[in-house]
């Protein structure tokens, strides 16, 4: 089987819905050799492109810094947010509920750590999808070692920046809470408004 086959299924699987069996059909080949193929293109971008997504250290650091302080976000190191994964219902698991989002669908979270050009520097995946955001943050990587060893992930005084889904903290600054009565420079720096800048 040709590897521009394997690549090309592997990148529909992941980025649709369709069943082993539909993915089968559209690439004429057998259940096993598909299921064969995929896991070894995750093992292979798991080798050998795991260091594309990597926390910034050094330089890195202040060109991030600049560039939140560019977009009026000063001392930001990432912005954080949430969104959901959908899965098919899951089968012989514990709290199955658990996995129904408020959104009616099944689901996982995935919580991503972005720079000031939108680009991934940390992910975790995984958590039910009926989970609220503050208790997903609490659940990662991030969040454990902000609580043992801040300063090796926020040199200085830098922080993240998240909306008001996640809990206030010394190294996570979230948004003014919109009760109606927010300022034109309160809405502004909103951290919503991040990228929007750059149309996305």
């Amino acid at each position: 089987w040709p590897f521009h086959n394997t690549v090309l299924a592997f990148l529909w699987t992941l980025a649709n819905r369709e069943s082993y069996r539909g993915v089968i059909d559209r690439f004429n080949t057998s259940k096993s050799l598909i299921c064969t193929h995929l896991h070894e293109v995750c093992s292979l971008i798991l080798n050998h492109l795991s260091w594309k997504i990597s926390w910034p250290t050094d330089l890195a650091v202040h060109d991030i810094e600049q560039g939140f302080l560019r977009a009026g976000f000063p001392k930001t190191l990432c912005a954080v947010d949430g969104c959901h994964t959908a899965i098919e219902k899951p089968q012989g698991v514990e709290n199955l509920d658990s996995y129904f989002n408020r959104k009616h669908f099944y689901s996982v979270n995935l919580t991503a750590f972005c720079n000031n050009t939108a680009c991934f520097i940390h992910v975790n995946i995984g958590h039910p999808g009926s989970w609220h955001d503050a208790r997903v943050f609490c659940m990662t990587e991030v969040a454990r070692v902000l609580l043992e060893n801040p300063q090796s992930l926020l040199p200085g005084d830098l922080h993240i920046t998240g909306d008001a889904a996640y809990p206030l903290s010394q190294y996570l600054m979230t948004a003014f809470c919109d009760n109606g009565h927010l300022t034109v420079h309160h809405e502004e720096v909103q951290p919503e408004t991040l990228f929007s800048q750059d149309g996305d």
